[in-house]
């Protein structure tokens, strides 16, 4: 889960998914529904077709360590 620094709204985090390649995810889950918010250095925030945002990460699924 990531902390958001907002303090407007009920939610105060979303989930972040580690990813093996971003970008194909981010295909995938844009034709599942998903929308596409920002695209970041390391990250792609996404909204999901219920309104719910997440985050698609570089960090590796298996260890969890950022990707450069």
């Amino acid at each position: 889960m990531q902390r958001l620094d907002s303090t407007h709204g009920p939610v105060r985090a979303h989930p972040d998914f580690a990813v093996a390649t971003r970008a194909v995810e981010t295909t995938r889950q844009a034709a599942l529904g998903a929308h596409v918010v920002n695209v970041m250095d390391r990250w792609t925030v996404m909204q999901a077709p219920d309104g719910c945002v997440y985050c698609l990460t570089d960090h590796d699924p298996s260890t969890g360590r950022v990707r450069r």
